[in-house]
């Protein structure tokens, strides 16, 4: 092989590593943005959730007795 080819395989080796390691780097960072919108989903599905019991807890309790059992 003759030097300029070596150097080219070199180059693209460490091109070729490069990529790899920029894909897995923003495969990362994709599912940590992802994370935070399923968070950030959650607790805005968490809040509406909560007011939805604070009003149903001010509600009367209608209780139901049964006398004949």
């Amino acid at each position: 092989m003759s030097k300029n080819k070596e150097l080219d395989q070199k180059n693209l080796s460490t091109e070729y590593r490069a990529f790899e390691q920029g894909r897995e780097f923003g495969r990362i960072e994709g599912m940590i943005t992802y994370q935070k919108h399923l968070i950030d989903n959650i607790q805005k599905e968490n809040v509406k959730l909560t007011e939805k019991l604070k009003t149903l807890n001010k509600e009367p309790i209608e209780t139901v007795v049964d006398f004949e059992t």
